[in-house]
């Protein structure tokens, strides 16, 4: 089977995460070629891992959109796949604006919520098989496209990461004591003020820290410079670390005493969580999760997570502290976690999934 992979993912995030892992586990054989709607980080990584791939620059627009779509239509007559994969609403825009008239068949990795509504149901409409992250993220859809909608999760080879290691990097980041960890890009969605509005309150209880680890997101520019100026404003210089991005994000997770995932929204669910891969994370390692009860971190998390009403602050508060003042939650918590990652987020099942959308799909 070969594959074309179209993509508008390129920095540092679960949807390149999940995209990364695929193509390490298929066969390169099954790789025809991944072409990125916009250069980044990824397409650097994966370049220099050998992969084929071509950067297809994709501006915002319908006219972008077209002349995108026109040079894809003329990359893929030539290479003839069997199937496309299209990351996302704009990758499956443009894939299946391209290959009106021809019958190569679109395979929509849905992953968010981009876009919604008569947009995502028109698209569905061209593709002929959606593998969706969650089944939270196929609620805008109605049959037929339900039909032809399969879930298949992120999945995660078993985490060997050295707990000290973590915790000794977070003293380093963070001084001493005890740590919440926010994981992701820095994009105001994923609730870095939630976090701030309820810490000073921990504080007069717990000499608790929290950390902030993911790249600057360009869609947000200056959103760093914003945050690290609230940060100052509110005495908690030396309580919160904005380290960036770190390649040892996981064993940082593991150091942490609870994972926080405040994610908030802005109207059409932008920012809401499609799946949630940090959280993954943390349960593979066995950090607790504290999250906000919506999109997809409450079906990842299942019972071995702390979930509160989003945008519930006093909620959220109550959480993380009968975290820090009972250690058996947090334990129990983590065995759960682990147990539950290991059994239903498997990397194997996942790739295996997708090859049979491919089949499926070409079939």
């Amino acid at each position: 089977m070969r594959v074309a992979f179209v993509s508008p993912f390129v920095i540092q995030g679960g949807a390149e995460r999940y995209l990364s892992l695929l193509l390490d586990g298929l066969d390169r054989s099954w790789i025809a070629r991944i072409y990125f709607l916009a250069d980044g980080p990824l397409v650097e990584e994966l370049r220099g891992r050998g992969y084929p791939l071509e950067v297809v620059p994709t501006g915002a627009g319908p006219l972008a959109i077209v002349r995108s779509a026109r040079r894809l239509r003329g990359e893929l007559n030539r290479l003839q796949p069997e199937v496309v994969q299209a990351d996302g609403i704009k990758g499956a825009l443009v894939a299946t604006i391209a290959l009106v008239g021809t019958r190569t068949p679109v395979v929509w990795l849905k992953c968010d919520y981009t876009h919604d509504g008569w947009l995502a149901r028109a698209v569905a409409r061209r593709c002929r098989s959606i593998a969706a992250v969650s089944r939270a993220v196929t609620e805008t859809f109605r049959r037929p496209a339900l039909d032809k909608t399969t879930v298949v999760p992120f999945g995660l080879p078993e985490a060997a990461v050295d707990r000290a290691k973590g915790r000794a990097a977070l003293d380093e980041l963070a001084g001493p004591g005890p740590v919440l960890g926010l994981f992701g890009r820095l994009d105001p969605h994923k609730g870095h003020r939630e976090v701030l509005a309820v810490l000073p309150r921990l504080r007069e209880r717990h000499d608790v820290r929290a950390v902030f680890v993911g790249a600057d997101d360009p869609a947000h520019p200056g959103y760093r410079e914003q945050l690290a100026a609230e940060i100052a404003a509110a005495g908690l210089d030396e309580a919160v670390a904005l380290p960036g991005f770190r390649a040892d994000a996981v064993e940082l997770i593991a150091g942490c005493d609870a994972l926080v995932i405040p994610s908030v929204t802005s109207r059409g669910g932008l920012g809401k969580e499609g799946f949630s891969l940090v959280a993954l994370e943390a349960m593979g390692v066995g950090t607790p999760v504290v999250a906000y009860d919506y999109g997809g971190p409450p079906e990842v998390l299942g019972d071995c997570g702390l979930l509160v009403p989003p945008g519930d602050r006093d909620a959220l508060h109550d959480a993380l502290l009968s975290l820090l003042e009972d250690g058996a939650v947090g334990e129990r918590l983590g065995e759960c976690g682990r147990r539950r990652a290991r059994e239903r987020f498997s990397l194997s099942a996942m790739i295996e999934a997708m090859e049979t959308r491919y089949r499926e799909a070409a079939a």
